[in-house]
């Protein structure tokens, strides 16, 4: 992310606006290093969850190590992953999903 738009992008910020807060469960799908994802795991804190899910393994071992060095834990998924069906979630979001989308 470039440095301007991370001046007036502020994760946090946002999430706390719409209303995050602990116990909740979130999926951010197409995480990437998990700019939205990682600020989410400290809202939703122990009693939460998040779903991280991108299409690049090596993006989600990045955000598993950065959540794990801070106390948090967020459960990971690649595009092949089983499961998902069965998430309920609060809230999800999808910032950079729409790149990964194939041209047809």
């Amino acid at each position: 992310m470039a440095q301007a738009d991370a001046q007036f992008i502020k994760p946090e910020t946002i999430l706390k606006q719409i209303g995050l807060q602990g116990g909740m469960q979130v999926a951010d799908l197409g995480c990437g290093a998990g700019y939205f994802a990682l600020p989410a795991a400290r809202l939703v804190g122990s009693r939460g969850k998040v779903y991280a899910v991108d299409v690049q393994k090596s993006a989600l071992a990045q955000v598993r190590k950065e959540a794990q060095s801070q106390g948090m834990h967020i459960l990971s998924y690649d595009k092949y992953s089983r499961g998902a069906k069965d998430w309920l979630c609060d809230f999800s979001q999808n910032q950079h999903a729409p790149f990964h989308r194939q041209q047809r």
